[in-house]
């Protein structure tokens, strides 16, 4: 599967370049670099990348300016941003606009690596029908076509249902679940009481590969800033709550939101998600 991807760095900061080099040279991907947006928008027009792993801040083109040119010229091409602390909310942002995802720094190659292997396997989905990947009607069981109504969503990342007292539940997308491939080794998740910023890592999952025993990590970005009021001690003791019922049961925090209206602006409603489209569809075929 490695083999098949290829990937462009692009950074003004060639020891950064050299380190996701490294890492992603050693997962098997033919890798690639630039050292400004200009450059590497040159090399994408007379390339076949699949993904492109980019910082957000850099001088004339920066990752902002690069993401839109890529998703216009290149759509099928996924788009990985390299963040910095206080440029969180700009990543969150660059999802909606359609970066596949973004590690921020400092990132362990672990995280990189597992994040690479996600856009790849979204780039092979795109490539066929995205439908099977959401085949079990037991996915969306539980789930009423009110309940889109008020789901929000970083698309094929993660989920959020405002309920009736205000509160909002989070969680792990259908199609993210289906991308990590072997299973969720580990899950941690934040502690109550903890306030959440709208874009940190609010749960930390890590993968094993049975073959190799490689791990990687994956992390699930906070859709929306606030307090942890509860979370679902039932997905740690049943983890394969994540595949069987995302949307529902396997539910992972719940939060009280600290500033809702303004958080909102940088998501998606769920229905326009592979999910949401899915659960539609399902919807539907019931009524």
């Amino acid at each position: 599967m490695a083999e098949e991807l290829r990937v462009l760095v692009v950074d003004d900061e060639i020891t950064v370049c050299n380190s996701c080099m490294k890492t992603l040279s050693r997962e098997g991907y033919k890798v690639d670099y630039s050292l400004n947006g200009a450059e590497a928008l040159k090399k994408i027009a007379g390339g076949n990348y699949d993904l492109v792993v980019t910082d957000l801040k850099m001088p004339k083109v920066d990752g902002m300016q690069l993401l839109r040119t890529v998703k216009a010229r290149w759509p099928e091409v996924n788009v990985i941003m390299i963040t910095g602390y206080g440029t969180i909310r700009s990543a969150v942002e660059a999802m909606k606009l359609g970066a596949f995802d973004y590690v921020s720094k400092p990132f362990t190659s672990e995280e990189l690596a597992g994040v690479a292997a996600r856009a790849l396997g979204l780039t092979k989905l795109h490539r066929e029908d995205e439908t099977p990947i959401l085949y079990l009607p037991v996915i969306f069981g539980d789930l009423k076509t009110e309940d889109l109504e008020s789901m929000w969503c970083i698309p094929e990342h993660a989920w959020i249902r405002i309920g009736k007292d205000h509160t909002v539940q989070i969680g792990l997308d259908a199609v993210y679940c289906r991308l990590i491939g072997g299973g969720i080794a580990t899950i941690e998740l934040p502690q109550v009481g903890k306030d959440l910023k709208q874009g940190e890592a609010c749960v930390v999952m890590t993968t094993k590969d049975t073959n190799s025993s490689k791990e990687a990590q994956h992390n699930l970005w906070c859709p929306l800033g606030g307090c942890v009021l509860k979370t679902n001690d039932d997905v740690q003791k049943d983890l394969s709550l994540l595949t069987k019922s995302p949307y529902s049961q396997g539910w992972l925090v719940r939060l009280e939101p600290s500033n809702i209206d303004e958080d909102l602006k940088t998501l998606k409603p769920f229905t326009e998600s592979i999910g949401g489209r899915a659960a539609q569809r399902y919807l539907k075929k019931i009524v």
